[in-house]
């Protein structure tokens, strides 16, 4: 029969084994963060956000909600990012806009067909926003969802916002005038932009 000594060095390493698998468990959980693309925000410029994913195994779906805030921003556009792109088929799903409350809802990806879930850190989405006002705008994720190969919930997931800092721009930002003569040359040059893109795409 094991020595009292030899049972109670048993269970210490059953101990620190069960300590080691929590603390791998707990370093896989997954992260949705949103992050910004670029340096300084000024108003009138372009604001990039991306929805980025760390720490998840077998991603196969995936669904949340995204609120900013509209006095200081307006949604343009939703893209898929390159998160399943090693995975297989995939679609992106574009959220639903209350461009009053600032909330863009059922955002979502997704993988099909027979094939795994992805492990792997990356982007799930892209989104753009023009800036209107100066001052601290926010973001912040709810309703979450993460799915895996078998159609099961991930579950643990942290949700992670950001607030950009947008700035006035130097000069109080009023809009450069044209000089009379290149605003009146604007619109033929455009013209003829176009049409030469007509031409290539024709050929």
């Amino acid at each position: 029969m094991p020595t009292t000594t030899a049972r109670h060095c048993a269970r210490r390493l059953v101990a620190l084994l069960g300590l080691t698998l929590a603390a791998a468990s707990a370093s896989a959980a997954p992260v949705l963060t949103l992050g910004v693309l670029g340096g300084a925000i000024t108003v009138g410029d372009n604001l990039s956000v991306e929805l980025r994913i760390s720490g998840v195994a077998d991603l196969y779906g995936w669904e949340v909600d995204i609120r900013f805030d509209p006095a200081l921003l307006s949604l343009s556009s939703q893209s898929a990012g390159n998160f399943f792109d090693t995975g297989g088929p995939s679609l992106f799903v574009p959220g639903v806009l209350d461009g009053g409350t600032g909330v863009i809802s059922f955002v979502a990806g997704s993988l099909f067909g027979g094939v795994a879930g992805v492990d792997n850190d990356g982007v799930l989405a892209r989104f753009s926003f023009n800036t209107s006002a100066s001052g601290p705008a926010t973001f912040s994720l709810s309703n979450a969802t993460l799915i895996d190969s078998q159609l099961s919930s991930i579950s643990g997931v942290t949700l992670r916002g950001l607030t950009v800092d947008i700035q006035q721009p130097v000069g109080g930002g009023q809009p450069v005038s044209l000089p009379g003569t290149l605003a009146l040359a604007l619109p033929p040059l455009v013209w003829l932009v176009r049409s030469r893109r007509v031409a290539a795409v024709s050929g």
